[in-house]
């Protein structure tokens, strides 16, 4: 099976010659839905993760900032 991309005009024709010969072929769009409807994501900084903190430690800090207390 022969897989062109669809130009105006040109695929029919290379289509019909390939029949001709018995060749199978499918036509496939240049532009899909897919491709015009989703875009990639921006672009995420990573974090700096060298020293990250202990759990206790997040906990301790979070406690901290709320103004919760430990039991």
């Amino acid at each position: 099976m022969l897989v062109i991309l669809y130009v105006e005009n040109v695929s029919e024709a290379v289509a019909r010659i390939m029949r001709k010969h018995n060749v199978p072929v499918a036509i496939k769009p240049y532009k899909t839905f897919k491709s015009v409807l989703v875009h990639p994501k921006d672009k995420q900084e990573k974090e700096d993760l060298t020293n990250p903190l202990s759990p206790t430690t997040q906990l301790k800090r979070t406690m901290s900032s709320t103004g919760l207390k430990r039991r």
